[in-house]
């Protein structure tokens, strides 16, 4: 479990591990080294609450206006039923897309296309937001950092901004040029390497990692 505060040294190993993954990007050999040192540091992928997910493309989905099953019916519960709706529209139909609800969209399009979607959240952005040193287009650095961090260059506790879709677009064509890499990782081992190295980095200001 991580702490709440990185010291110092921690905060040094990190660097090391962003300047790593710039200098030799992302492939299999890349992803297991950093995975270790994230690891390390105290940010780990937690299988038991994130255990695998199986069969996504044949989940069972229904249309009903009220919920018909024991996990719908939890969703009904939380006050999140229309977000459900919505995510399970995504799922159904890949051609709809998001109004706000990104990160739900992007989760349903990997659950109906694990081997080509990405998982898209706060902290996979945050993390390819640091080690990226390609850019596609000039704007795009731009873009996400806008998604990424308030006027005043803090990360916000949640993605925002008028640029949130394009934000997802631009990291799914990152991760397709990962992928397509000699010796590349699988989405899922660039997942777990993303997702705990954004956790950590947002720990430290963009100032402290020099991003």
């Amino acid at each position: 479990m991580a702490t709440k505060k990185m010291k110092n040294e921690d905060k040094k190993e990190l660097n090391e591990v962003i300047k790593y993954l710039r200098r030799n990007g992302i492939n299999k050999e890349t992803v297991k080294e950093s995975i270790e040192k994230v690891n390390d540091l105290g940010f780990k992928y937690n299988i038991n609450k994130f255990p695998e997910l199986i069969n996504t493309k044949n989940f069972d989905v229904s249309n009903s206006a009220s919920p018909i099953n024991l996990a719908e019916a939890l969703l009904w519960k939380i006050g999140r039923w229309d977000s459900y709706v919505n995510f399970r529209k995504y799922y159904g139909d890949q051609t709809q897309l998001p109004k706000k609800d990104v990160v739900f969209y992007a989760f349903a399009l990997h659950l109906a296309n694990p081997e080509e979607n990405p998982i898209f959240d706060q902290h996979t952005l945050r993390a390819m937001y640091a080690i990226n040193e390609n850019w596609s287009e000039k704007e795009d650095k731009a873009i996400v950092k806008h998604t990424l961090l308030t006027n005043n260059n803090n990360w916000k506790t949640t993605l925002s901004g008028k640029n949130f879709k394009k934000s997802y677009d631009i990291y799914c064509n990152y991760v397709s040029d990962v992928i397509n890499n000699k010796h590349p990782a699988t989405l899922a081992e660039i997942d777990h390497l993303l997702m705990t190295l954004g956790q950590a980095i947002k720990k430290c200001s963009i100032k402290e990692l020099n991003l």
